[in-house]
């Protein structure tokens, strides 16, 4: 069995994703088939993140270890992997990879934010770091290409950051990384970010203990005052930083947090925005869920205030709409989003402390139910 904890569970084709854990393996799987395609020893200590890219030529996924180093595998032929030892100095806590597998973004406790080029074997292609700056998490701004790019990071000296890559398209491995923007204000530090695919709001989950903390933020970074919109209708259109999906002078600037939604208890380890198609189809434009240490898998509602203040309200915020309490599993450390889905519903993956994962159904009528529950097995157990 895989050991403790089923850690990242991330997207990697239309039906199916993959799940790392703390022994080293990545496992791959068929969502709707209930079903393990392929499991594999990646890396010697455990992997803390991974990401995946569809391309025309298959599926890339690339993954951050413990020991330091990134890999990077093409599903269906791990024999083929290309590996960089020593990616960081310490703990490599996140990864991240464009939609066009063109670019790699990682973080590590040494504070350094690192691009790496995945079509030369992940030569080294910029990087910046910043004081105090231990990296938690970080996903590239929807759009981000090798020659244009932003990711939003979280750290545990309480901030978010953004930044801007472009510098490395064009200065190649000696490139340093600038930061644009720094959000902050949290009571503990962020565990996981998403960004939503309209590219503009950003969506944080928190440390927590006790019930202080454990909180969800959302941010707007482009516009002080726009009202979020999940409908779908933007997203198509080109990112943020664009003029044409945004205004010239909406540059890189002070960030106004949406909202803030309290709740969890314990850390609110997992984030993820309801896929737009999703959402609007259900009339919860808006919409994330959370995953949390406290067993709870939670859906919420953004219902920003035309002020863009922030909205909480007592011991739960308003906006908390579903909670699915699993009381037979361990603490959830991880949610992914797996498919768009329509009225019928989708489909949403929690990795959880003990070493389970629980696929979990966003139904029709807004609520969330488990599916189906599993205890991960490499190859040679089944």
């Amino acid at each position: 069995m895989l050991a403790p904890s089923a850690t990242c569970p991330r997207r990697s084709g239309e039906d199916t994703f993959v799940a790392c854990d703390a022994a080293g393996t990545i496992a791959w799987y068929d969502a709707p088939g209930r079903k393990l395609l392929k499991s594999w020893n990646a890396h010697e200590k455990g992997i803390n993140d991974a990401a995946c890219a569809v391309t025309p030529s298959g599926t890339l996924c690339v993954a951050a270890s413990r020991d330091h180093s990134l890999s990077l595998w093409r599903l269906g032929d791990e024999e083929a992997a290309c590996r960089r030892e020593a990616a960081h100095k310490l703990n490599v806590s996140c990864v991240d990879i464009a939609s066009d597998a063109s670019l790699v973004v990682s973080g590590s406790k040494d504070t350094f934010v690192r691009a790496w080029d995945p079509s030369r074997g992940l030569a080294p292609l910029g990087r910046g770091s910043a004081s105090r700056n231990t990296v938690t998490c970080l996903r590239l701004m929807p759009g981000s290409t090798a020659s244009r790019a932003v990711v939003a990071q979280g750290s545990e000296d309480l901030k978010v950051r953004l930044w801007d890559l472009r510098a490395a398209a064009s200065s190649g491995a000696g490139a340093v990384l600038s930061v644009g923007r720094q959000l902050a204000g949290y009571v503990y530090f962020p565990l996981h970010v998403d960004v939503h695919p309209n590219g503009r709001h950003l969506l944080t989950s928190s440390r927590g203990v006790g019930g202080l903390g454990a909180e969800a933020r959302v941010w707007d970074v482009r516009m002080p005052s726009e009202p979020v919109s999940a409908s779908g209708a933007d997203v198509a259109s080109s990112a943020w930083w664009d003029a044409e999906a945004a205004p010239a002078d909406a540059g890189l600037g002070p960030g106004v947090q949406v909202g803030e939604y309290l709740g969890h208890e314990e850390d609110a380890a997992g984030c993820g925005w309801v896929p737009p198609a999703l959402a609007s189809s259900l009339g919860l434009q808006g919409s994330f869920a959370t995953a949390s240490k406290d067993r709870t898998v939670r859906l919420w509602q953004v219902r920003p205030g035309q002020d863009g203040g922030v909205l909480t309200s007592g011991e739960e915020s308003d906006e908390c709409v579903f909670r699915h309490v699993d009381g037979a599993a361990g603490a959830f450390t991880s949610l992914a989003w797996l498919r768009g889905g329509d009225r019928s519903g989708g489909d949403v993956v929690a990795g959880n402390e003990d070493g389970s994962l629980r696929l979990l159904r966003l139904e029709a009528d807004g609520e969330l139910r488990m599916v189906a529950e599993s205890q991960p097995l490499r190859d040679d157990d089944e």
